[in-house]
């Protein structure tokens, strides 16, 4: 006769001992599924000596253009291992890219048999691999993500390899902190830097032009101004633009650019609310810094007609 659900049933010593075991060992689960879930992102991260390097796509497709990061080393990471920026590169990539990996399993590709064992281990025997492989986890538990790794051959890493190589970006400036601590302490409190890195930020609040672990947003023509005071340093390329969309959200920004007559220069200075500050010639550092960035200025503008009004009219000169 066949049982019902609810049925009691009795249990054999040899099903008791077993159910047992699992009741006195679940504290030391680690929390992976016993059966293997089917991955549904792949990773594939690179690091070396200069920055760290990964690129992301769907199980089984190839990948866009636009889904990868990299950056260069904060001076605190330059000293580390090579087996810790491998790691460090795989933390940093998701970290990036945490909206597309969000509530997924991933196969994490590396060249780095320590990194595949950290990963898949949750951690290892060194303090300071585990303090990194803690921290990966700890995102990963937030955001429902489910890491697997897998040795990936140096020779086919070829992405990942040049992304984490890369040299010099002609993005890559910033100002000196203590310039720019004369720009917050005249226009601040900056609520964020709207042109920035992980490596080059000069406020907790950042911005980026591609993804980039921490930043608050990616893309700042896409990142809503108002009730912001946005400290902008950006690609001469992108000022046009910028300045556009002063004048479409209506707000005020300080900006630095170099004090050129170049084209978008009228458009700038009917968007002055007072006369620009010149920044002293040694102002900028970071790899993109032989850039020529002569007569580097500070500009305080504002899109809002009532802001320039009052500026206007408490002004007797025009600039």
């Amino acid at each position: 006769m066949r049982a019902q659900y609810k049925d009691l049933m009795h249990l054999n010593s040899q099903a008791i001992e077993e159910m047992q075991w699992w009741h006195d060992e679940m504290h030391q689960w680690s929390g992976k599924a016993i059966i293997p879930a089917k991955c549904q992102m792949v990773v594939t991260t690179d690091a070396s000596s200069f920055g760290w390097g990964g690129w992301w796509r769907p199980f089984g497709l190839a990948g866009k253009l636009k889904d990868e990061a990299r950056g260069f080393w904060l001076p605190s990471e330059e000293g580390m291992s090579s087996n810790a920026r491998e790691l460090s590169g795989v933390k940093l990539t998701i970290e990036a890219g945490l909206e597309h990996f969000r509530n997924r399993v991933v196969l994490v590709e590396t060249d780095n048999k320590v990194t595949q064992a950290y990963v898949n281990h949750l951690g290892g025997r060194s303090p300071f691999l585990n303090s990194i492989a803690r921290g990966l986890w700890s995102m990963c538990y937030q955001a429902h993500i489910l890491l697997v790794a897998v040795h990936r051959p140096g020779k086919v890493n070829v992405r990942a390899d040049r992304l984490s190589r890369w040299k010099h970006d002609h993005t890559d400036i910033r100002l000196e902190p203590k310039v720019f601590e004369t720009i917050d302490r005249r226009y601040g409190p900056h609520s964020v830097d709207l042109f920035a890195t992980r490596d080059n930020r000069l406020l907790d609040r950042f911005v980026s032009w591609r993804p980039d672990p921490s930043a608050v947003a990616v893309d700042a023509f896409l990142f809503p101004l108002k009730g912001e005071n946005p400290y902008c340093f950006p690609p001469v390329s992108c000022i046009p633009r910028l300045l556009r969309e002063v004048l479409r959200q209506q707000v005020t920004i300080t900006l630095v650019a170099p004090d050129w007559q170049a084209a978008w220069r009228p458009d700038l200075n009917r968007l002055l609310l007072e006369p620009p500050l010149r920044l002293p010639s040694d102002s900028i550092r970071g790899t993109g810094a032989t850039l020529p960035h002569s007569n580097l200025t500070c500009f305080r503008i504002s899109g809002s007609y009532s802001r320039l009004s009052a500026a206007h009219k408490a002004s007797s000169t025009r600039w």
